[in-house]
């Protein structure tokens, strides 16, 4: 396995910990809690895209 797969392996394991987490406290976090954390989440989804698109290389024919 290539490091860059073994990179998003382990920020996609991130990412479901934290939404875990994220549910499980949602009920007693605070208003930046409930604020900050999706937004961190979306840019760590873009960020996650982007490096999957920028790594793909077209096939020729």
């Amino acid at each position: 396995m290539s490091t860059d797969k073994v990179n998003r392996g382990i920020l996609l394991t991130i990412m479901a910990l934290v939404t875990i987490a994220y549910v499980a406290l949602y009920e007693h976090a605070s208003a930046n809690f409930r604020l900050y954390v999706p937004l961190c989440m979306a840019a760590l989804v873009g960020l996650l895209i982007h490096d999957a698109v920028s790594s793909h290389k077209p096939r020729r024919h």
